[in-house]
């Protein structure tokens, strides 16, 4: 038998979402599924869109060209490896917000609370003509560079 201290949790995810909120780029929170669980303060202004909005819909709800292969593929691989996504860009329409040219990164997250697998999102949102060439990749494994704690 186990005993968790959910004030313990619940105050330090408060702390994890104000980090996440912190952020200037777009943040997503999926399950496995590409199902938005949330998203960050950033998200909902570039996108003006809102919690009750977008919480809980498939990715490709709020835009068809957020619904790729390689985040398909990330979303399907989190459930087993460590699989994540660097440096891909996509150009992506909303319906509110119009156009934007994006620098997607996609990780695996490790919740020990949640009771499934999680992919954090991290889209910058890129000028028009300065943008870097595409990586697209998938990568399983640890991470390449470790940075100590």
């Amino acid at each position: 038998m186990s005993f968790v201290d959910i004030n313990e949790q619940k105050r330090l995810q408060e702390e994890q979402r104000k980090i996440i909120d912190a952020l200037r780029e777009s943040v997503l929170v999926l399950d496995t599924d590409l199902k938005i669980t949330s998203a960050n303060q950033a998200f909902y202004r570039i996108f003006q869109i809102s919690a009750a909005e977008v919480e809980g819909c498939h990715l490709s709800e709020i835009s068809k060209d957020l619904d790729t292969a390689e985040l398909r593929e990330l979303a399907r691989s989190a459930r087993k490896t460590e699989a994540r996504i660097e440096d891909l860009e996509i150009a992506c329409r909303t319906r509110l917000s119009g156009g934007h040219k994006l620098r997607i990164n996609g990780y695996r997250l490790h919740i020990a609370s949640a009771p499934s697998q999680k992919v954090l999102l991290v889209m910058e949102e890129l000028p028009e003509g300065g943008e870097r060439p595409k990586k697209n990749a998938i990568r399983k494994g640890p991470p390449r560079k470790h940075v100590p704690e």
